[in-house]
């Protein structure tokens, strides 16, 4: 793995159920805030001054500035003698941070793409332009894990633990098999996410080679093998975060008790064929990170 350039900046594609709020708040912003109070701690040394002294997240999102969490989550590091924010976070609209770039009142430390419903070609697009205006360069990662796995833990956070998500309550005394065999399973997030395809339209092998593409420019970790995709970041960033991963939050005790071999072979078998696109992405890129050249 090639050593970190300087301009990089980290941008984070938050799959749900994939240990994103983890990432987020152990590892991608411990590691960023960590860069920002060492460049502080040594300008001081230097005795000369700090420009960027207040590490800051910003929220963009597209239709709604004012929406929190917003569809990107930017941290940065601020000027304060320009600008002056009363606390850590702030939704801004996308012109009001590229005035920001342009004046130079802040640097760019890293994005968050966050799972919330929206063009993510368009954000994709828009952290582009910022990282090119401050004159770096992204870094895109993101964790998969197994479709079983992701399902079912899918499951119980919708049944038993997201009350602030629309859906609660609607699989109220619902089984997971129950769910299976429903319509309300998705056959994949992810693919449909990237690709921009309405649920009424069936995923396809366009579908799935235009995410293949999509995420071969990632560094891909996955989630039964986090710790080694910690330890990977860490070097690759040169953060200093956590990397002893315990997976508890928003994730419900009975998502953890549940195998495959509980599954009746009947409700097995439509659930392989829903999302065997998702499978087989999954298996694409496992097989893929399997090999010393692509290995992270």
């Amino acid at each position: 793995m090639s050593e970190q350039v300087e301009a990089e900046v980290p941008v984070f594609f938050h799959i749900p159920r994939c240990a994103g709020t983890y990432i987020y708040e152990n590892v991608l912003c411990s590691g960023l805030l960590g860069q920002h109070r060492e460049e502080i701690k040594v300008l001081l040394k230097e005795r000369k001054s700090v420009k960027y002294s207040k590490f800051c997240r910003f929220d963009l999102s597209f239709d709604n500035p004012l929406q929190f969490p917003g569809e990107i989550s930017c941290l940065a590091s601020l000027d304060l003698s320009k600008m002056s924010l009363p606390a850590f976070e702030s939704a801004v609209s996308v012109d009001h941070l590229k005035e920001y770039l342009r004046k130079d009142w802040l640097k760019l430390r890293g994005f968050v793409i966050n799972p919330i419903v929206g063009d993510f070609k368009q954000k994709f697009s828009l952290v582009e332009d910022l990282c090119q205006m401050s004159a770096g360069k992204p870094h895109y990662f993101t964790v998969l894990r197994k479709s079983f796995d992701w399902h079912r833990s899918m499951f119980y956070y919708l049944r038993d633990v997201g009350v602030w998500e629309p859906t609660y309550g609607c699989y109220t005394g619902m089984s997971f098999v129950e769910y299976i065999n429903s319509k309300h399973m998705a056959d994949s997030w992810v693919i449909r996410v990237l690709t921009g395809l309405s649920d009424d339209v069936p995923i396809t092998d366009m579908q799935y080679e235009e995410t293949v593409k999509i995420l071969s420019t990632f560094t891909i970790g996955f989630f039964d093998n986090m710790q080694d995709f910690l330890e990977v970041l860490n070097k690759r960033f040169r953060w200093q975060s956590k990397s002893d991963f315990k997976n508890n939050r928003n994730e419900s005790k009975a998502s953890e008790k549940l195998s495959v071999g509980d599954i009746p072979e009947s409700a097995l078998k439509i659930f392989n064929e829903r999302v065997k696109y998702e499978m087989k992405l999954y298996e694409h890129f496992r097989n893929a990170n399997k090999s010393p050249l692509n290995k992270f």
